[in-house]
């Protein structure tokens, strides 16, 4: 089982992870801007159509890097996890880019509805979908070897969302 100390630990990691998540965003735009222009030109795109193709070709791995570098985190901090950490980070890659592949949609819709006046419910329900999933396969990837709270979940999910609300605080 692991301890009440290495649980907070991996939650306070979280709390670190909810930080930046609202500049996955900008970075993934930034990065994303040559193919939105090359499908644009080259395959005729709409505008709006290629910037969110684009869009997610990048978002999804930048979304499993932040995933690996906050599995990783958590193979430093959560000894009993460390002999499984391949099976722990793959857990969390997938988890991210199922994340990314629900909350992109999901956001469109919500910009589409309500504009900009839910952006800062959008990046919470982002990285509290983004903690809940990768912590869930997580757990599921080293069931029966590694005995994990039954809070390990929330605890991940509401450290992300508190992370991005010190965030949104701060301006």
């Amino acid at each position: 089982m692991i301890s009440r100390a290495h649980l907070l630990a991996a939650s306070a990691i979280w709390i670190l992870a909810g930080f930046p998540f609202p500049a996955l965003a900008p970075l993934t735009a930034r990065l994303s801007e040559g193919l939105h222009r090359g499908l644009m030109s080259a395959a005729g795109m709409p505008d709006e159509l290629a910037f969110r193709v684009a869009f997610t070709v990048f978002r999804l791995p930048v979304t499993a890097v932040f995933g690996i570098l906050v599995a990783g985190l958590q193979c430093v901090v959560m000894r009993d996890v460390r002999p499984l950490a391949r099976r722990w980070i793959v857990a969390a890659v997938l988890g991210a880019c199922i994340a990314t592949l629900i909350f992109l949609p999901s956001s469109l819709v919500a910009l589409q509805v309500a504009g900009n006046a839910l952006d800062d419910a959008l990046r919470i329900w982002g990285a509290a979908l983004l903690g809940g999933l990768v912590s869930y396969l997580q757990c599921r990837a080293v069931r029966g070897e590694v005995v994990l709270p039954g809070q390990f979940v929330a605890a991940s999910v509401s450290a992300s969302v508190l992370g991005v609300l010190v965030r949104i605080g701060m301006g």
